[in-house]
């Protein structure tokens, strides 16, 4: 998924890399790349690993980089964080979303609340103690998971209604688009306790229709522990909610339960 510091033209040319990664000739170089760096990685050759992630990097872009290192995390853990610590920041972006992605998966099919569990922020990689006793799973000293009893002043806070740092008020009485796009989602998922979460999810829907956009649930799932993904989320809602405003008006009302 692009960040929002991703130019477009930067992040077309990366997905065309992607994809490559996918077809016949792309998985045939991928196994020679592999069978290579499992070589290297054998005899602890840091240089050497390093070029070897340079050269997927070259072939696949950086978002693909980022899901390979972490397909080789397990194995080689220290090599891996290592080599993180020489490549882009977009790389390590990419790889913290798909590790935290990861966790996500596992965690949301054992049902466990996801805001509450893992949180990929700025600063990492996150897990409370008690995920890692639901997972049954605590990480070593070389893994970039890092555990936390809770989740307070990691991130971005979601025990309670969340505002973009855009949000603002108009004339002290009604918020602007990001402000009503941040109250929108946090109701939808429920960090505010006053309002309609079916009614704000049937606006964002409808906001999200308006870019021609159906991945909706996908962002929602992903808002409840990225926050990267939770700040692109307000991004695209309040882009569909000022283009819905320019024809026919969102009902941007949040209604109490009830009323």
């Amino acid at each position: 998924m692009k960040t929002l510091a991703t130019p477009p033209k930067k992040m077309k040319q990366d997905n065309q890399k992607f994809e490559k990664a996918l077809k016949p000739a792309g998985i045939k170089l991928l196994s020679r790349i592999n069978n290579h760096f499992q070589r290297v990685a054998k005899r602890k050759d840091f240089a050497q690993a390093l070029q070897v992630a340079q050269k997927v990097i070259h072939e696949f872009g950086d978002r693909y980089c980022g899901i390979w290192l972490l397909q080789h995390t397990e194995a080689h853990p220290a090599l891996i964080q290592k080599i993180l610590k020489h490549i882009n920041r977009g790389i390590q972006k990419h790889y913290q979303h798909a590790l935290g992605t990861l966790l996500a998966e596992r965690l949301t099919s054992l049902k466990v609340p996801l805001e509450n569990a893992v949180r990929v922020s700025d600063s990492g990689v996150y897990l409370t103690v008690g995920a890692c006793a639901v997972l049954e799973f605590f990480p070593s000293s070389d893994s970039p998971i890092k555990v936390v009893e809770n989740f307070q002043g990691v991130g971005v806070d979601r025990s309670t209604i969340f505002m973009h740092p855009l949000a603002s008020g108009i004339q002290g009485k009604t918020l602007n688009s990001w402000g009503v796009a941040s109250g929108l989602i946090s109701t939808a998922l429920g960090w505010s306790g006053d309002g309609d979460p079916e009614l704000c999810r049937k606006n964002l829907l409808e906001a999200f229709r308006a870019l021609g956009r159906s991945d909706l649930d996908g962002y929602l799932w992903l808002a409840r522990f990225d926050d990267s993904g939770l700040l692109e989320m307000v991004a695209i809602a309040q882009e569909g909610i000022n283009r819905k405003l320019r024809g026919k008006p969102l009902d941007l009302t949040i209604h109490p339960k009830g009323a």
